[in-house]
């Protein structure tokens, strides 16, 4: 079984609708796929997902601090945000060795090489995010854990904590 993790508030501007589409057409078509959501649910997205958790289509996890561990049982984090500061999702599942499957918008794009550390896909388009996750699927066992490393290494490469605050103090002196 594949296992895709959403991890937000439940709102619009989140990619709320578009991971719930997704994840009704995937799972009619694949059966053998979970589609789970780890985060703040209220307002109508609380009482669709309940009706989705009922249909089998969605597994709610709840609220947590540490999503580490959700990370570990997951093969792909699912991204769709209509726009971020920088995803701390994405970086926290890249640093975990999850790919990840997110929208082509700042503070989501910088953190996905396209198709070799997961999928970018245009945002508010549940089509294009059904698209990525059948891409997804479609990788054998070893492509998906070769993307999972190729992730962890991007993050790594790109976005080690020395690496950012040398570039803060840079920007600070140039200031100066």
């Amino acid at each position: 079984m594949i296992k895709f993790l959403f991890i937000a508030r439940l709102l619009k501007d989140k990619g709320t609708e578009e991971y719930f589409e997704t994840a009704k057409a995937i799972k009619n078509k694949y059966p053998q796929t979970e589609f789970q959501v780890l985060g703040w649910a209220e307002g109508p997205y609380q009482q669709q997902m309940e009706e989705l958790v009922k249909d089998g289509v969605i597994n709610y996890l709840g609220t947590t601090s540490d999503i580490r561990p959700y990370l570990t049982n997951v093969h792909c984090t699912i991204m769709p945000s209509y726009h971020e500061g920088m995803s701390n999702v994405n970086l926290e599942s890249a640093a975990n060795g999850r790919p990840v499957i997110t929208t082509n918008v700042p503070g989501c794009r910088e953190t996905v090489d396209d198709g070799i550390t997961g999928y970018l896909v245009e945002t508010k388009n549940a089509e294009a995010l059904i698209k990525g996750v059948e891409r997804f699927l479609a990788l054998s066992y070893n492509q998906k854990i070769v993307m999972g490393k190729m992730a962890r290494e991007k993050v790594e490469r790109e976005f080690d904590r020395n690496i950012v605050v040398k570039a803060y103090l840079k920007a600070i002196e140039s200031l100066a």
